[in-house]
């Protein structure tokens, strides 16, 4: 086992997924000594085949016909739709977000320069917040949703109110984005935005490091692995 580990580890897998592995093969030598068998017989293993996982981005036409069909929703899907290329938010953290979660606060680049930015403070996995600055064209989003929308529902602590009570369901993010997929004839997700948002963040000089902290990952290499998309 200790072997099995170290080839893990030599061929870049997270220590995460040596734990589990280690887990699922422990379990597996317990549950033979119930079964009457002191130790494992071991066979020529079937290598499993690798499926590389698709980093998929929007193309700027794609983008563009993107932005077209979901301005056609009634809000707020309209401006939360919109918002998922220019936040790279999961679709509970942007149905969840609060209504002073969005800030104007100076943001650091690569090279020490700053620019003044407007961010999200988001709440994502496991309860941790991190800020998110919003592309400027999701800047622009914002701007009209408080300016015709939003401001006419005040009396609500969130940023995308539902239809009856509490905020908008992620459930109904989701069937928003099947809706605009669908004459697109393409099979991207709210995921697809998240990779387009960062690689955007990344061609206009953010640092990696950085990246990973809006993104809400502790390890750089799954961020460089499967959301950057550089390629494209």
């Amino acid at each position: 086992l200790s072997d099995y580990a170290t080839v893990l580890l030599n061929r870049g897998h997270l220590p995460g997924t040596i734990q589990a592995h280690m887990a699922g093969i422990n379990r597996y030598i317990r549950w033979l000594d119930t079964q009457g068998v002191s130790s494992p017989e071991f066979f020529k293993a079937e290598l499993p085949r690798r499926k590389r996982r698709v980093k998929d981005v929007l193309s700027p036409e794609h983008l563009r016909l993107y932005t077209q069909l979901a301005n056609e929703l009634d809000e707020p899907l309209r401006s939360a739709i919109m918002l998922f290329p220019c936040t790279g938010l999961r679709s509970n953290e942007m149905a969840t977000l609060k209504l002073n979660s969005a800030k104007r606060v100076p943001f650091q680049m690569a090279g020490g320069q700053t620019r003044d930015t407007t961010t999200l403070k988001v709440r994502g996995k496991g309860g941790d917040e991190r800020v998110v600055p919003v592309l400027e064209e999701g800047v622009t989003v914002l701007h009209t949703y408080f300016d015709r929308w939003r401001k006419y529902h005040p009396d609500t602590q969130w940023l995308f109110p539902g239809r009856y009570a509490g905020h908008i369901s992620t459930r109904a993010l989701r069937e928003a984005v099947q809706k605009i997929r669908k004459p697109l004839r393409m099979t991207f997700t709210p995921h697809t935005m998240r990779r387009t948002y960062l690689t955007s963040l990344y061609r206009q000089g953010v640092d990696p490091l950085m990246l990973a902290k809006i993104a809400g990952h502790s390890d750089v290499k799954i961020l460089m692995d499967h959301y950057l998309a550089l390629d494209e």
